[in-house]
């Protein structure tokens, strides 16, 4: 296949008519090397959901060609098997094929790589994206040898969001041409224009309680110094349109979908919560359904006037609360000063009087802690403070956040892949 050529250059009958694009996300290794599966995961992943949203809209849009048929595939390895000669098939079924590996974060970067292997060794591109890539090119001066495994197995890199650079991969895909990077992170997708995620009942029957996410937003405003999120999707924050979001809602609902998981990382400082949650008041209204939703916030939520409250009338049964230490010197350390020890009980309280279930994420590994001082801080969380569900997470400066680029700063190495 000429790759001088752009695909709208070629001659008729030299254009691929069928393109199929298989959509990977994967799991992880576990400490013995085995890959961690279960036989349904917590939630679907939602960002297979988004990124086959975007890709079969760009089809819809035109952007393969004229009458070119398009074909997704999406496998979360996290509850289902990845078997590459059974794949590769269902590819070869295809003009043009290529594998997309998303939303690959640090800890499932190597497993990525595995996964890739037989299918560039077959000649099909394949591309990996997702935090782990953008994150590492964001933040880190000089990112490349942490990615020579990514070379050696012909994989390239996508750091960035998808909606800002398809046009430009689904052409290279096309014409054999695909480039070893992709950089689009000084660009922000739109999200008020951006495609619908796609709703996928076959992934939501392999999670608990037939779970469908949901993305209002991207973004978040504080300067935590162990995210990432921040300089992948910046601090303005940025969100769907409520017609969007209800649309999606309906469409959720007329398969049977109700436990619904927001997947924001802050949906109190999204510049729509009160849209969404009176959406979700009245569609429960109008068509009968009990939504059971998962919120994420931060610590201050509860100050927000009738934010609580909202959500309960919404349906939120349960929110996950970024509390990360009950230390003030911690969250100092942490760039998390908008949290305040001696406010964490009430949080709590309020949340819990409205009927809704509290997970709260806790850090250990902050430069003050020790061992004496967990254990009082779990004895202070067991007798202080009403956490229904502590979620307890080791310290990891991840690629892309600010922890990490200082410990590269300070004479530290970056995570080998």
């Amino acid at each position: 296949m000429a790759t001088s050529q752009t695909l709208h250059d070629r001659a008729p009958d030299t254009r691929p008519k069928s393109v199929g694009l298989l959509l990977i996300k994967p799991s992880r290794y576990d400490d013995d090397g085995y890959v961690i599966q279960w036989w349904r995961s917590y939630m679907q992943a939602n960002v297979l959901s988004v990124v086959a949203g975007v890709v079969v809209d760009a089809g819809k849009r035109g952007a393969l060609g004229p009458d070119v048929r398009l074909e997704t595939r999406l496998i979360d390895e996290i509850s289902e098997v990845v078997r590459p000669a059974k794949l590769e098939r269902w590819l070869a079924g295809f003009d043009v094929a290529a594998v997309l590996l998303v939303g690959v974060q640090t800890s499932q970067f190597p497993r990525a790589l595995d996964i890739a292997r037989p299918f560039t060794a077959k000649g099909y591109p394949t591309i990996i994206g997702g935090f782990h890539v953008s994150g590492s090119v964001a933040m880190v001066p000089d990112w490349a040898p942490a990615f020579r495994g990514a070379r050696e197995a012909g994989v390239s890199l996508y750091a960035g969001e998808l909606e800002c650079g398809v046009d430009a991969l689904l052409n290279d895909i096309m014409t054999g041409s695909v480039k070893p990077l992709y950089n689009v992170l000084s660009d922000r997708a739109d999200l008020t224009e951006a495609p619908p995620q796609i709703i996928d009942p076959g992934l939501a029957a392999r999670s608990v309680g037939r779970s469908y996410c949901m993305e209002i937003g991207r973004g978040c405003p504080f300067w935590c110094s162990f995210c990432s999120i921040i300089n992948v999707h910046g601090q303005a924050m940025r969100h769907r349109s409520p017609a969007a979001i209800e649309a999606y809602l309906r469409d959720c609902a007329a398969v049977g979908g109700r436990t619904i998981i927001i997947t924001d990382d802050n949906f109190s400082r999204s510049p729509i919560w009160r849209d969404i949650t009176e959406i979700m008041g009245r569609l429960h209204r109008e068509l009968k359904i009990d939504w059971d939703a998962l919120i994420q916030t931060d610590a201050l939520a509860t100050r927000v006037p009738g934010f609580v409250e909202a959500c309960r009338d919404a349906g939120v049964k349960r929110v996950i609360i970024g509390m990360e230490s009950v230390r003030a010197d911690n969250l100092a350390a942490a760039g998390k000063g908008q949290n305040k020890v001696h406010q964490m009980r009430d949080t709590i309280l309020a949340w819990k009087r409205a009927g809704i279930v509290v997970l709260a994420g806790i850090i250990v590994g902050f430069p003050n802690d020790t061992p004496d001082r967990i254990a009082e801080d779990i004895r202070h969380i067991q007798e202080v403070i009403p956490i229904d569900i502590p979620e307890f997470f080791v310290l990891t400066p991840h690629p892309g956040s600010e922890d990490h680029r200082r410990l590269l700063a300070e004479g530290g190495r970056s995570t080998p892949t």
